[in-house]
């Protein structure tokens, strides 16, 4: 086995052991807790409400790195993202706190606690993130993973503790495990020396990630619309048993996603390497990877078919619909990176403008005229929005895209 191999195999070991035990939490809950369907629904919405909370920090994007990786030092990197993490953050839980009745009735909790507990831990998980993708760009592997996958595994025992040990309210004991966990990683972070949290703003660190990260707005919206952010659709034109279907069809696609990051992880780096060495050779490169995740697809979606008619749970039925949703990421995933190589950002942002306004429409489309739809036509119909954002974003990245022939 190459290297390369094996360090992605670390990278899908070490997040399907984190990260996964969360989705599966999330995937058995409704199963294990007949009871608990109302508290799952305002689980899932919470979750995408963090991602809502991403979007209004301008720092909000791991790539943005790409753009001050060799101008500046990790430290004042790291400590400048941090201090207007933190900023973002603050700013967003006082709104939080002026619209308190209305955020308690939208997601049906009757504590404000989950969500200070919420936006704690994604303060901590965006910084992880920046962090986490430094390292990989340097290919320090072992410690981006980490940074990466550390704060999910605790998070995860405390949630097994909190939920079926302790028994503690369902959504407190979820969210509080997700805060506590990456609090402790984070004083762990300062501890080991990756960054002083001494105030250090550098100006011109912010207006380079801040001038990337805008950029990418649009694509983390996008993203978070198609994911997720879906489930606030369904809530508004929907009954809930179609906000369970796509809700528990995202947290198996959110396993199988542990897969593509594995890939990931090891692909930017090279990819970056190669391009610098020679445009053709990141072709071909991108070629294999991207044929490696369409064999993936079509090898999972055929396995699964068969097997969910002898599986009981109506969770794995839904995992044909998500062997598609790789297929179409997969196009994106492999073609991404060139425009921020490239130094495309702009040409990004058309991309993305397009692929935006057209997941918007057709969403709305759809979510409004699906009532009386099958729950599998509504899901099939639904996936066409990765299909046709994976393709154009594909499409145009081979379109005199490089700087290097």
């Amino acid at each position: 086995m190459n290297e390369q191999l094996r360090t992605t195999v670390k990278y899908i070991f070490f997040e399907g052991l984190s990260k996964g035990g969360e989705q599966f939490i999330l995937i058995f809950l409704p199963v294990l807790l007949q009871d608990s369907e109302s508290q799952y629904l305002s689980i899932l919405l919470l979750i995408s409400l963090s991602g809502l909370i991403k979007l209004v920090n301008p720092v909000n994007n791991a790539n943005a790195i790409f753009g001050v990786i060799d101008k500046f030092s990790k430290q004042d990197i790291l400590n400048t993202v941090f201090f207007f993490n933190l900023f973002a953050f603050i700013f967003f839980l006082s709104i939080a706190l002026i619209f308190q009745t209305s955020f308690l009735e939208y997601y049906k909790i009757d504590s404000f606690w989950p969500i200070v507990f919420l936006t704690g831990y994604m303060f901590f998980r965006n910084f992880f993130e920046i962090s986490s993708f430094y390292e990989v760009l340097i290919e320090n592997h072992s410690h981006s993973m980490f940074l990466k996958n550390m704060p999910f595994f605790l998070s995860f025992l405390l949630q097994l503790v909190f939920i079926f040990l302790l028994k503690i309210d369902i959504i407190f004991g979820f969210f509080l495990a997700k805060f506590i966990a990456f609090s402790l990683i984070g004083v762990w972070v300062v501890f080991k020396g990756d960054f002083k949290p001494v105030f250090n703003f550098k100006a011109k660190i912010f207006k380079e990630v801040f001038r990337y990260s805008s950029t990418l707005w649009i694509n983390v919206f996008v993203g978070w619309l198609m994911g997720y952010g879906a489930l606030n659709l369904t809530k508004l034109f929907l009954e809930d048993s179609y906000s369970l279907a796509l809700g528990r069809m995202i947290n198996l696609w959110m396993v199988l996603l542990l897969v593509a990051n594995g890939v990931n992880n090891v692909y930017a780096p090279i990819l970056k390497r190669k391009y610098k060495e020679n445009y053709q050779l990141s072709v071909n490169f991108r070629n294999k990877i991207l044929l490696s995740f369409i064999s993936l697809s079509i090898v999972g979606a055929t396995l699964s078919y068969f097997a969910m008619k002898i599986w009981p749970l109506n969770d794995l039925k839904l995992a044909p619909f998500v062997f598609i949703i790789l297929f179409a990421q997969g196009f994106q995933y492999v073609s991404t990176p060139f425009y921020f190589l490239a130094n495309r950002f702009k040409k990004f942002v058309f991309v993305n403008l397009i692929c935006g306004i057209f997941v918007l429409s057709y969403s709305l489309i759809l979510f409004k005229n699906s009532s009386g739809l099958s729950i599998n036509l509504f899901l099939s119909l639904y996936l066409i929005t990765y299909l046709v954002r994976a393709l154009i974003i594909f499409s145009f990245s081979n379109v005199q895209i490089a700087t290097k022939k």
